[in-house]
């Protein structure tokens, strides 16, 4: 009976033996297969991982800078003896967002928004294309290549606003231009259409031609010398909507200027002559010529000067 009682015994820790260690297998080739399937969804998700990284829109957002500004006055005016009324008051001046960055090594892009005074106007929008010595090619939306102090940032700018010389001068068109520049001097010409958003009108849209040409003689850590000479041409023959103001034919401009700095002090000033014809059919049909200047100068008491790049 015993030996019946272990026999038994025996057999059914056998079978239960044998049960298990097929259970385990067969366990273990259910993990083997889902361990083969995840590393090949890890395998294709590491593919798609790649292109997208590889992707052109992926190349354009990894260099990419976010950037801004942000510039409030507050004005008060006295108006004791004042012929018009003006507001005092806190006003945003400039508010400012815009990317930019490169898409190869050639080329790079810019876009600026500017959402001042409760509107939102584009400033500036284009490729820039360096792929040639020393040059740079630009597309788009861009200033054209007149005034020095209209060229230059309103970060950099000493005054809290441009000069009232600049209002003839024309602001951000959409073309293309060209610069060339060496180690003291610098050529830049362009052609331009309108702006982003022109006037509402039901013909051509006008087109400016502009040229500037600067040398810079003298400069190192104590003195420089710039002088420049520049040129535009705007032909706006055509119908004006008659819910603008816009009358001009075409306006002929000449800008020279000058920058010189010794140390701390610089000394910065342009002169603009502006030959201007007015069309027969919804203006005067007159020639008139204007001429506008300014002159200022700065002085840093901390010793420091302001950079000059040959670049820009």
């Amino acid at each position: 009976m015993k030996k019946k009682l272990i026999s038994i015994t025996v057999a059914a820790a056998i079978i239960l033996t044998v049960g298990i260690n097929s259970s385990f297998a067969q366990n273990n080739k259910d993990l083997e297969i889902r361990l083969r399937e995840l590393e090949k969804r890890f395998e294709s998700l590491s593919q798609e991982t790649q292109s997208i990284s590889s992707s052109p829109v992926s190349s354009i957002l990894k260099d990419a800078q976010v950037f801004g500004r942000l510039q409030v006055d507050a004005n008060w005016y006295n108006e004791d003896q004042a012929t018009d009324n003006k507001s005092d008051g806190v006003d945003i001046a400039r508010a400012r967002l815009g990317i930019k960055g490169k898409i190869s090594n050639n080329l790079s892009y810019k876009f600026e928004n500017d959402f001042a005074k409760n509107a939102s106007k584009i400033k500036d929008a284009y490729l820039a294309y360096s792929g040639f010595d020393n040059s740079v090619i630009t597309f788009g939306q861009s200033k054209p290549t007149f005034s020095m102090e209209i060229l230059e940032s309103s970060n950099h700018m000493e005054f809290i606003e441009r000069s009232v010389a600049e209002d003839s001068v024309l602001e951000r068109l959409v073309g293309v231009k060209a610069d060339k520049y060496g180690e003291k001097w610098r050529i830049t010409a362009g052609i331009f259409g309108e702006s982003v958003g022109n006037e509402a009108r039901s013909d051509d849209s006008k087109y400016s031609l502009t040229a500037r040409g600067t040398i810079t003689p003298i400069n190192n850590e104590d003195q420089l010398l710039h002088l420049g000479l520049a040129t535009s041409y705007t032909s706006r023959d055509r119908n004006v909507d008659a819910t603008t103001d816009d009358t001009l034919d075409n306006s002929h401009l000449i800008g020279g200027e000058l920058v010189a700095r010794y140390k701390s002090f610089t000394l910065k000033g342009e002169y603009i002559s502006n030959s201007s014809e007015y069309d027969s059919n919804t203006g005067s049909g007159d020639k008139v010529d204007f001429t506008s200047y300014y002159a200022q100068a700065s002085f840093f008491l901390t010793g420091e000067h302001r950079e000059y790049s040959k670049k820009s």
